[in-house]
């Protein structure tokens, strides 16, 4: 996670060297632009579940990290990229959002099954 190392150096030398640091609003967008550096969804579950391991394994100071986010919004505004980071796929009207790939993934990371 480029920049945690410096920002707990930065916190060091202000006198706060045990500064916990939380990580938010990160993930990958699944739209189906590569152009805009989307990936797929099986794709997105392994890159997730990579960057929590690595934030598990290497920074101990990071006690909590946000993915973005928990569903896709493909009516927001603004590029498509923006609207697909979520968890889970948007459904139609009365319908519950369906899980993507990464939802199991990280489940089984943290809970094993």
């Amino acid at each position: 996670m480029g920049g945690c190392e410096e920002i707990r150096a930065i916190a060091a030398q202000e006198g706060r060297p045990n500064l916990e640091i939380w990580v938010t609003e990160f993930g990958e967008s699944t739209c189906d632009d590569p152009e805009l550096f989307c990936v797929s969804e099986p794709e997105q579950a392994a890159k997730l579940v990579a960057s929590l391991r690595e934030l598990g394994n290497a920074y101990p100071y990071v006690p909590v990290a946000i993915i973005y986010e928990a569903r896709d919004e493909p009516d927001a505004p603004g590029p498509a990229r923006q609207a697909h980071f979520g968890l889970f796929r948007a459904a139609g009207a009365g319908e519950e959002p369906t899980p993507k790939p990464a939802v199991a993934a990280i489940r089984k990371l943290y809970l094993g099954n």
